[in-house]
């Protein structure tokens, strides 16, 4: 249901760039910044089963013209949700902080723990 990118859904403030390390377009990902807390974001719904682990990757450059400040994160989430839809539990990892550096683009990597009973797809 994205308009950004085939294949991927999104809510928030979500946008493409130029600015990519690899393929035409990198996703802009950005919160609201109305000081309260808030979250932007692409996902995608994949199948899985319990005890399946998965492996996310991206490339992050925060922007020296809109960095990320104080508190504020880019994080991956890896979702285990049941057959329906119903989440399960979800696992989050920071991708970029305020300490990340400005752009320059960083690959990160998380795996994720074994999916747990009862999971029938995941989100992330």
């Amino acid at each position: 249901s994205g308009t950004t990118f085939g294949g991927w859904s999104q809510f928030g403030s979500v946008g493409s760039s130029t600015k990519a390390i690899h393929g035409a377009k990198s996703a802009r990902v950005s919160g609201p910044n109305t000081g309260t807390w808030d979250v932007s974001g692409c996902w995608q719904n994949l199948v899985t089963t319990p005890g399946q682990r998965w492996t996310a990757t991206a490339w992050v450059s925060p922007l020296s013209t809109r960095p990320l400040t104080g508190g504020s994160k880019a994080i991956v989430n890896i979702e285990w949700r049941d057959a329906a839809g119903g989440l399960i539990s979800y696992e989050s990892f920071t991708a970029a902080d305020a300490s990340t550096p400005k752009d320059q683009f960083r690959l990160v990597t998380f795996q994720s723990q074994a999916a747990p009973a009862g999971t029938g797809r995941s989100a992330s």
